[in-house]
């Protein structure tokens, strides 16, 4: 074999990596950061769910042929260095996906997104984050009075100790300025999405573009995943009748997508949190695979790898007011009205763990589960003012 082609094959197997890739990996390694929303019950349950497997398996024992690996390798180097490095895939903690789903509307899937959304760009130094946020308005219901709401109910109100000049000026410029790093677009269509996503990086790294430079981006945001499900599903069904001679193995607009987000995570280092739907997902149960239509599999796949793409899934619903009973007086009502009237307005939603699936779960995730399950802590409440109080068990 001539030099040419020995230095041929040994350059094929070197590996090629960027420099953001090698040192992220090293940042990783040396300082690895540890899940956090800033909601304390949905931190403790993406611990748990996003935990490296080193963490969550059995303590490791030392190698029997400990010896061995340090002839090998050397004197001067560190075995637990080598080992560290070696096993640094195993001890990184998966990167944070969140898919917030329910079976009814108005479930506060929305609702939930703006309170981590407000973490995320509040300062660190008032219980936030201090990131920018980029949210795909999918569904055109965005509202930037709401998520004021929201950021003004998690800052603190000025106390008298704080002085009376200036206290709630402040306040409302610290809030504006969170408000600034919140960055809205608003897609029409998959093929609009997926082409947003595509310039995300080059808008990001603007400088002129917005004011967010100074800030790492922290958090992606999509509401609603699925909202383009029914125009993707027409849109193949219509190229599959125009166009039959084609080949139908091309991946469907939801695989472009979430691939354009694992790029963008892997870059960027951000957290993903996503509305669904769950009457999707239940179109993906194998009864209704078993169909004479090739395109269906296809369709039904795109439906469900959202939960699938998601690390953590959390089913959402209403705490349901009760009503009065039917025994009572009018005048009981009338005297009642106005705390009934505050528990309407107050409305209550419920976040709780999603267990389909648990089958794939790792032994170490059944192991922590048996002890949530104990405790109840698969679950926690909020309400419509969200501030951090109203966070329980």
């Amino acid at each position: 074999m001539s030099a040419e082609a020995e230095g041929a094959r040994l350059l094929a197997g070197v590996g090629e990596e960027g420099l953001d890739e090698f040192l992220s990996e090293l940042r990783h390694l040396l300082y690895p950061p540890k899940p956090k929303l800033g909601i304390p019950p949905l931190d403790r349950l993406l611990e748990v769910f996003c935990a490296p497997a080193q963490r969550l398996a059995a303590p490791r024992c030392s190698s029997p042929h400990h010896e061995d690996d340090v002839d090998r390798h050397g004197q001067d180097e560190d075995p637990a260095t080598h080992s560290t490095f070696l096993n640094s895939q195993a001890s990184r903690w998966m990167p944070v996906i969140i898919e917030l789903t329910s079976s009814l509307p108005a479930s506060g899937k929305t609702n939930l997104l703006y309170w981590i959304t407000a973490l995320a760009v509040l300062p660190s130094n008032h219980g936030g984050q201090g990131t920018a946020v980029v949210w795909f308005d999918n569904d055109g219901r965005f509202s930037a009075a709401r998520l004021r709401e929201v950021v003004v109910g998690t800052v603190p109100s000025p106390t008298a100790n704080e002085g009376s000049i200036g206290g709630e000026d402040d306040r409302e410029s610290l809030v504006l300025d969170a408000l600034n790093h919140v960055h809205v677009f608003r897609p029409q269509s998959s093929r609009h999405l997926i082409e947003t996503l595509d310039s995300l990086p080059s808008y990001l790294l603007d400088a002129t573009a917005h004011q967010s430079m100074s800030r790492r981006l922290g958090l992606l945001v999509l509401d609603s995943a699925s909202a383009f499900y029914w125009q993707d599903r027409y849109d193949s069904e219509t190229a599959r009748f125009q166009h039959p001679d084609q080949p139908r193995d091309k991946p469907s607009r939801t695989a472009e997508v979430i691939t354009k987000l694992r790029d963008l995570q892997k870059e960027f280092d951000c957290a993903i949190a996503y509305s669904t739907s769950s009457a999707f997902t239940t179109m993906t149960k194998p009864a209704l695979l078993s169909t004479s239509d090739p395109a269906a599999p296809q369709e039904s796949w795109s439906a469900s790898a959202w939960t699938r793409f998601a690390n953590l899934t959390l089913n959402l619903s209403r705490v349901i007011v009760p009503r009065f009973p039917s025994h009572m007086s009018l005048k009981e009502c009338l005297r009642n009205q106005e705390k009934r009237q505050d528990a309407v307005a107050m409305v209550k939603f419920l976040a709780e763990v999603d267990r389909h699936g648990s089958e794939t779960w790792t032994a170490g995730v059944k192991e922590e589960w048996k002890k949530m399950e104990a405790a109840s802590s698969f679950r926690f409440g909020f309400d419509t003012a969200v501030p951090v109080e109203s966070v329980r068990m």
